[in-house]
């Protein structure tokens, strides 16, 4: 499909609406800024037959003819110049420079240069330009040192600080920072450690070198910065293990128990964690292993709203490990046929639901990990404090002569 083309003129028209003089650096960054928005569209060679009556040319700089400004009338379009530098820029590049980000503009246009002199502003930046650089200055993009390698030859030089740079970074990379936002989310990471880490990375290096979680939990323990969220904690896994002739052996039966048999007159209920955790997906395209999660950070009302779950309510959790099986099973399965071994990870979660204070209340007791290797399993801490430890205790909470701590406190769903 061919391009329409606009002639680079039009852009020095809008360019003149915004700056008070503008550069073949100036024009350079903002063609390509241009083209980037606009990919349907492309510039022309530079000539200036529209504004031939209005701009002068010196030193590679362009502005507006001495006794003239945007209010001057011009008899052209019996308006004043500023309605015929918009009539030349026309529609497209007016709605450029409607939505042009000047902080961007000067910090690319900062970032040409390895260090500008301070003798050399003026030559270099247009008065609005150094305006501006006063505001990234106070907001901590700027930095100004001395320069003294020549003798007798000190100078002060301007460059982008690593806020500069890290700000400059975060435009050019909006949605792989977005992604790795949303990663470090499901994964239950505290996301407003994101600026200190990546200040400290190279940002010259591709971008999934700088947004890498190994170099995250580096960061952390070199700065001793706690890497989870707010109420978040570590998924403590135990393998289950087999032996010949069941899926479980006698110490995996007993853990598998204690994680579906309902001993009180309670019910649990086993779903995707998807269905059930409140925030981000834990499991997504990006994160397949569960690492960290907030037990008490749950959304019972969604579960019930996708009705993918099912519930069980006796001591035999047979039935409740064969859905587990099952359901665990089909996953990992599909993703063995489709040559995915080490991908083939499934989980589950199981939520107990009690009575107190005449409300439902909900108690998340624990995942179940399945992969190709078979089970493992990982406890709530707070659940894992009722789990009956003798034939005895299982007794007395089942004709209710025993209720635990956790199942009196009010939980939010």
């Amino acid at each position: 499909m061919a391009k329409t083309i606009l002639y680079t003129e039009q852009l020095v028209a809008g360019a003149l609406l915004k700056f008070d003089r503008v550069s073949s650096l100036d024009i350079f960054l903002l063609a390509k800024s241009f083209l980037k928005r606009n990919p349907d569209y492309e510039l022309s060679d530079m000539k200036l037959d529209y504004l031939k009556d209005y701009v002068e040319v010196e030193e590679g700089k362009i502005s507006l003819k001495n006794g003239l400004n945007l209010d001057s009338y011009v008899p052209q379009n019996e308006s004043n110049l500023r309605k015929r530098l918009e009539q030349i820029a026309g529609a497209c590049i007016r709605k450029y420079f409607q939505e042009f980000d000047i902080e961007e503009f000067m910090i690319r246009k900062i970032e040409h240069y390895s260090g500008i002199r301070e003798d050399d502003m003026d030559s270099i930046f247009c008065k609005t330009q150094q305006e501006e650089l006063k505001k990234l200055d106070e907001k901590g993009y700027l930095t100004t040192t001395w320069q003294d390698e020549a003798i007798y030859d000190d100078y002060r030089e301007t460059r982008l600080s690593d806020f500069g740079k890290l700000r400059l970074f975060k435009i050019d990379n909006v949605e792989e920072i977005r992604r790795f936002i949303e990663i470090l989310k499901s994964m239950r990471y505290d996301t407003s450690l994101l600026d200190d880490f990546l200040i400290k990375q190279d940002l010259d290096m591709p971008v999934w070198s700088v947004l890498d979680l190994v170099k995250l939990e580096e960061f952390c323990n070199c700065y001793d910065r706690a890497i989870s969220e707010e109420g978040a904690s570590s998924i403590n896994l135990i393998r289950l293990q087999s032996d010949k002739k069941t899926i479980l052996d006698e110490q995996g039966k007993k853990l598998m128990e204690n994680m579906l048999s309902v001993w009180d007159n309670h019910c649990i209920h086993i779903c995707h964690p998807n269905h059930l955790f409140a925030g981000a997906k834990p499991i997504t395209a990006d994160v397949r292993e569960m690492v960290n999660i907030n037990w008490d950070d749950i959304d019972v009302e969604k579960m019930l709203r996708i009705n993918d779950y099912k519930t069980f309510i006796t001591p035999d959790c047979s039935q409740a490990f064969k859905y587990a099986h099952q359901c665990l099973g089909h996953q990992i399965m599909n993703e063995v046929k489709k040559g995915n071994r080490n991908g083939a990870i499934s989980y589950l979660v199981v939520v107990e639901r009690y009575t107190f204070d005449y409300e439902d209340n909900y108690l998340v007791r624990g995942i179940i990990r399945g992969d190709y290797e078979g089970y493992s399993i990982a406890f709530n801490p707070e659940y894992q404090k009722t789990i009956p430890q003798s034939i005895w205790e299982k007794s007395l909470r089942m004709s209710d002569h025993e209720i635990p701590t956790a199942y009196l406190i009010k939980r939010k769903k």
